[in-house]
């Protein structure tokens, strides 16, 4: 049987990149953690520097930083990265 579907152009960039990702990757916003008090607070900053904030679960973060990891007071970043007492742009 033959196939008869038109295949797109090598040049056609429709097909490339991830559902619901921007094809600037620079548009995506920067999300940190900051534990404090045994509390956990959330920072998403847009490229525009329009900001959303909030508390979440305390295992959100242990879920990134990983299981048995010992986690101190700190920024972290999106990964569970540790950043320190202090986060400069």
């Amino acid at each position: 049987m033959e196939d008869n579907r038109p295949t797109p152009p090598e040049d056609d960039d429709r097909f490339m990149g991830a559902i619901g990702l921007p094809d600037d990757l620079s548009e995506l916003p920067t999300t940190r953690y900051l534990l404090a008090y045994g509390r956990v607070w959330t920072t998403t900053t847009w490229p525009d520097e329009s900001t959303a904030r909030g508390e979440v679960p305390l295992q959100q973060l242990q879920d990134l930083v990983g299981p048995g990891s010992a986690m101190k007071e700190g920024w972290y970043d999106a990964t569970g990265k540790y950043l320190g007492l202090e986060v400069s742009e």
